[in-house]
């Protein structure tokens, strides 16, 4: 008997997207990733995901990230657990 391969056909904007989503993979180190997808996707693999959800370690992931031109400042803000208001005033403290 034959097996018959199924092909995987996407659209050109659906190539786009992995392909962002690829890119953005790769520009993120390790923390940076976990905290991403904690936040975004409600899940820990790793225990010592616990340590980066600590309020300080997530600010300071956030703001490389942002600096990285990666997220966006609401992103940055929602990574770092802040409201957005309160997080642009703690970076431009922090940039004083």
């Amino acid at each position: 008997m034959r097996q018959v391969k199924k092909q995987l056909l996407l659209s050109r904007g659906e190539v786009q997207i992995l392909r962002e989503i690829m890119s953005l993979v790769d520009e993120l180190d390790e923390e940076e990733l976990l905290l991403y997808i904690y936040v975004n996707f409600g899940f820990v693999e790793k225990s010592e995901a616990l340590d980066i959800l600590e309020e300080g370690r997530r600010f300071k992931i956030a703001v490389r990230m942002l600096r990285k031109g990666v997220i966006s400042t609401g992103m940055a803000a929602k990574l770092a657990g802040m409201p957005y208001e309160e997080f642009l005033k703690k970076v431009k403290e922090e940039s004083s």
